[in-house]
């Protein structure tokens, strides 16, 4: 795989957690239901199934020889960075400075702390 098809495997992760973020943090009723979705094991089920065929539809052509374990354990992870951006606790930092996106020289990063 090279350089730019993992750039934009990664940009369709950042749009995607940016989505999510940007209504979750729009609307305190959507960012109940989100969280609550990601908290419960059915709910969690159905959401990684339903992105494992949807990123093997969209990125299969760059990632020859991807068996479905490894799309399910990359959606694994990517659900759980959703989960974690979503949760509010006392300690979590405010979405500006939870969730960048940086397109510059071709590059991106999914989380990144902006001070």
């Amino acid at each position: 795989m090279s350089i730019q098809e993992v750039n934009r495997i990664k940009n369709h992760y950042c749009l995607e957690l940016s989505t999510l973020v940007a209504i979750a943090e729009e609307f305190s009723e959507m960012n109940d239901f989100i969280a609550a979705a990601y908290s419960h094991p059915m709910t969690l089920e159905l959401i990684r199934a339903n992105d494992v065929e949807k990123v093997k539809q969209v990125f299969t052509e760059y990632t020859n020889g991807w068996d479905d374990e490894r799309y399910t354990e990359m959606e694994a992870i990517v659900s759980g960075i959703e989960y974690a951006t979503i949760m509010k606790t006392e300690h979590s930092a405010s979405v500006p400075h939870m969730l960048t996106f940086r397109a510059e020289r071709g590059q991106s990063s999914i989380l990144r702390a902006v001070p």
